[in-house]
């Protein structure tokens, strides 16, 4: 084992045994020549074994000067040999007066273990950890301070990286708290916001946390009343066995989404609501618990029933408007045969009446032309041509349609020129407006046989 890893402990057995030793080659020396060297007791050994430990071992006399030292000393204080070292004064070899202190403690206790500052030949500090007695003679009186010492530059270093490490960690947790802290505080805020009630339960579905919203909508007034609560004491009694059944196809799935329920309120009073929840899940895939949403659809229902209402008084207007329509369709047709009797009425009329006055008239050969206008336009009267006319979509004036009936009659351009005292050409113009009006233009069709036929 290497001196910078041995521990304090392990550094006090070792003296102690050095201190027996010690103890030992002086008793040795007192007695005489031929008794000094006991049975088992091979004091080139003792030597041996001290001059070549892997810790320093370092004796002076009680005033501090430096009588022996071991190779490791030489070693640990950056020096060429022992030469250098022996006869000078312990404080040399130090940092600071610590040594001195350590000096006083010694002659007072007998002994003393910490850790001290050394300082090489060069100048350059190590650390050292030490412990040191007070070597005795027969009759207590100290003689010698003895010490062990290894240097512990290494493992201060690494105290120092570790320290330094655990503040740069401290440093990154208290960092990475504040921003969770945040974050939570920020996540609260939104949960908090949120219209629809947000609850969070344990894996046996007991709640834990929730929202603003989740105690406005389930009338509680305090976060109190509806923790250790089971989650299905806020579902109505007749949806218990479809939410147990949901909540297992969400372990299974890792969701479930709009499922319908009856949320009960803590009055006792219950309300719909679409219910959404999700398995929570610890790093190694454990199932931790659930988080659900519900979203109060009372007056998306509400709507929903108004609609159904509506839409039934609209068929119960349709109905009776299709009803309607039917009898209004009865009477128009009703309608229409009355104007047609109507109609043969004059027609009859007309043939029976004023026909023959126009016969007896027509004797006269001078008002022989007026007399066929006349029965003309009593035919017209009673086949509505304007009516036919205005059907086709033939947007004519009212003089247009007025020489469309003498047209009919039979009438010629010169006649109707003299009838309406306007000229012939005014007529023939009237003609090829009304066959342009008609469609006829350009098409090898009488105009007089074309409006008869209508």
């Amino acid at each position: 084992m290497k001196d910078k890893d041995k521990t304090k402990k392990q550094l006090l057995e070792e003296l102690t045994q050095l201190r027996h030793r010690l103890s030992e080659l002086e008793e040795v020396q007192k007695q005489p020549q031929e008794e000094q060297i006991p049975a088992g007791i091979d004091l080139g050994i003792l030597e041996h074994a001290i001059a070549s430990s892997i810790s320093g071992i370092g004796i002076t006399d009680m005033t501090g000067k430096l009588i022996y030292v071991n190779d490791k000393i030489v070693e640990m204080w950056g020096y060429e040999s022992k030469e250098e070292i022996l006869g000078r004064y312990l404080p040399e070899f130090w940092e600071g007066e610590g040594v001195l202190e350590t000096i006083e403690t010694l002659k007072k206790k007998g002994a003393r273990i910490g850790e001290d500052i050394g300082k090489k030949k060069d100048g350059s500090l190590f650390y050292v950890d030490y412990m040191t007695s007070v070597i005795r003679d027969r009759s207590g009186q100290p003689k010698y301070m003895f010490g062990s010492f290894v240097d512990n530059t290494r493992r201060k270093q690494i105290e120092e990286d570790l320290k330094k490490a655990r503040a740069e960690l401290e440093h990154k947790v208290n960092e990475r708290t504040t921003e969770l802290t945040k974050a939570m505080e920020k996540l609260r805020c939104i949960l908090d916001s949120s219209p629809h009630s947000i609850t969070v339960t344990d894996a046996e579905a007991i709640i834990t946390d929730c929202n603003q919203a989740t105690l406005d909508n389930l009338g509680y007034s305090k976060k109190e009343e509806l923790l250790g609560k089971s989650a299905l004491d806020t579902i109505s009694e007749k949806d218990h066995q479809k939410a147990v059944k949901n909540l297992n196809i969400a372990i299974e799935k890792g969701s479930i989404h709009n499922i319908e329920y009856e949320i009960k309120r803590k009055d006792g009073h219950t309300f719909p609501a679409n219910l959404s929840a999700s398995v929570i899940k610890d790093t190694s895939g454990e199932m931790r618990g659930f988080v659900a949403m519900a979203q109060d659809i009372t007056i998306r229902k509400q709507a929903e029933r108004a609609l159904k209402e509506s839409e039934a008084k609209l068929r119960e207007q349709k109905l009776a408007l299709e009803q309607k329509n039917i009898a209004l369709r009865e009477i128009i047709a009703q309608i229409e045969i009355e104007k047609r009797k109507i109609k043969d009425d004059i027609a009859a009329n007309a043939s029976t009446i004023l026909s023959p006055i126009l016969d007896k008239l027509k004797a006269d050969k001078s008002t022989e032309k007026y007399i066929d206008l006349l029965r003309h336009h009593i035919e017209e009267l009673t086949s509505s041509l304007g009516a036919r006319l205005r059907d086709i979509g033939a947007k004519l004036t009212a003089r247009e349609v007025e020489i469309c009936n003498m047209i009919k009659g039979g009438l010629s351009n010169k006649d109707i020129a003299h009838l309406l005292s306007i000229s012939n050409q005014t007529v023939e113009g009237h003609r090829k407006n009304i066959r342009e009006k008609l469609g006829l233009k350009n098409k090898g069709i009488n105009l007089t046989s074309y409006l008869r036929g209508l």
